[in-house]
C-alpha cells in the first residue's frame, strides 16, 4: 500500500526538462536522508523498525504520509497566515485496524456527531454553513410577561431565523455552541444537518479548508459566505483500549469528515493500530517528519532550480600505492 518511493518523486515535479539531470541524484540522496531521519525518530521512540512485513512497517508508512502532507498543504501568508507546515496538518491516532490502514485524509477529520440521527449523514458537495455563538431566543431582561408569550416570541423568532439560514441552502449547519431545541426541530423538518457545540479552533480550521466565513451572530448571515468540499461523511468507529467496560464492549466513537475541500490549507493525518500507546509514540514522529520533508523539499527544488548538482565522487589512491609507485 505505501510507496516511499513514489510518494517522493512526487515531491519533485519537473517544471523545465533541463533541470530533470539535476533533480534525479538530488532526490535519491534526499529519499535516503529523509528515511534514515525518520528511522532515527522511531527508534528514539522505542519503535521497531525493519519489520519482514513491510506493510506493517512505521518507517515506511510515516515515510509516506509524511511526504503526503507535506506536499499537499499550500500555506498563505498572504493575510499573516502561519508559514509552518505544522500548523496545516493534523494528527489524529485511531486504535483500531492496522498501521497499513494509516492514510491521509486531504480535509478535515474530528469527532463530531450530527444531532439528530434522523439527519442526513453524507453529502456530496456539500454546502457548509458556519455559524459563531449560540442559536436561542435572547429574552429581553427585567421585562414581565406570561409565559404563554415569551413562548411565543421564542417561537416566532427561531422560525425567522431558520427561514434566514434555509435562504442559503445549506446542507449542514455548524454552530459554535448550544442551539434552541424548537430550533433544532425547524432544522430537521427543513432537511439540514445540525452539528452543535463546535470548538471554535476547529470551526476555524473548517472554514479555512472549506473556503467558509464564520457568521458572527444570525444579525449579519446575510452577508456571510457558505463552504464547499467534495464529500461530508460520518464514520463510526470501535476502538481497542486496555481498559475495557464491564460488559467487554468496545468504545465507539463517530468520526466526522470534510474531505476533498478546495482549498490545500489543511489535511490530516490518520493513523490506525491496536496498540494506543505505540500510536501515540508515532504521532510526534509524524509532526516532525512533516516539518523536515515541507523544508526539505523547498531546499532541494531551489538548489535544482540554481543547478547545483553533486559532486561526482573518485577515488583516490592510497598513500601505500603512492609509496610504491615511488619505489
Amino acid at each position: 500500500m505505501f510507496s516511499s518511493s513514489s510518494s517522493l518523486a512526487s515531491m519533485f515535479p519537473a517544471k523545465e526538462k533541463h533541470n530533470e539531470g539535476n533533480k534525479e541524484p538530488l532526490r535519491a540522496v534526499v529519499q535516503g536522508h529523509f528515511r534514515a531521519l525518520v528511522s532515527q525518530l522511531l527508534q528514539g521512540e522505542g519503535i521497531k523498525v525493519g519489520k519482514e512485513n513491510s506493510n506493517e512497517d512505521w518507517l515506511d508508512i510515516v515515510t509516506t504520509v509524511a511526504w503526503q502532507a507535506a506536499n499537499f498543504v499550500k500555506p498563505d501568508t498572504s493575510k499573516g497566515g502561519s508559514m509552518d507546515p505544522g500548523d496545516y496538518v493534523k494528527v489524529k491516532c485511531i486504535a483500531t485496524g492496522s498501521p497499513s490502514e494509516s492514510t491521509l485524509i486531504k480535509g478535515v477529520v474530528c469527532t463530531k456527531n450530527i444531532k439528530h440521527k434522523r439527519m442526513t449523514s453524507q453529502y456530496r458537495n456539500p454546502r457548509l454553513l458556519l455559524l459563531g455563538g449560540a442559536l436561542e431566543y435572547q429574552r429581553v431582561p427585567n421585562q414581565l410577561e406570561s409565559f404563554n408569550t415569551l413562548l411565543q416570541q421564542e417561537i416566532d423568532h427561531l422560525k425567522m431565523i431558520v427561514s434566514k439560514i434555509e435562504a442559503h441552502r445549506p446542507n449542514v449547519l455548524l454552530v459554535e455552541k448550544s442551539v434552541s431545541s424548537y430550533a433544532q426541530e425547524y432544522l430537521l423538518a427543513k432537511e439540514i444537518s445540525l452539528v452543535l457545540n463546535v470548538k471554535r479552533p476547529l470551526l476555524e480550521r473548517i472554514a479555512r479548508c472549506t473556503g467558509a466565513l464564520i457568521t458572527p451572530s444570525i444579525d449579519k448571515i446575510s452577508t456571510t459566505r457558505s463552504g464547499h468540499c467534495e464529500l461530508f461523511r460520518l464514520e463510526r468507529v470501535s476502538e481497542e483500549l486496555e481498559n475495557a467496560n464491564q460488559f467487554n464492549k468496545k468504545p465507539s466513537k463517530t468520526l466526522m469528515f470534510f474531505e476533498g475541500c478546495p482549498r490545500r490549507l489543511g489535511c490530516t493525518v490518520l493513523l490506525k493500530g491496536m496498540c494506543r500507546e505505540e500510536l501515540k509514540k508515532v504521532k510526534p514522529v509524524v509532526q516532525y517528519a512533516v516539518f523536515a520533508a515541507y523544508h526539505l523539499s523547498l531546499e532541494t527544488s531551489f538548489l535544482a532550480d540554481e543547478g547545483a548538482c553533486l559532486p561526482k565522487m573518485t577515488l583516490k589512491p592510497s598513500n601505500c600505492h603512492t609509496r610504491e609507485d615511488n619505489c
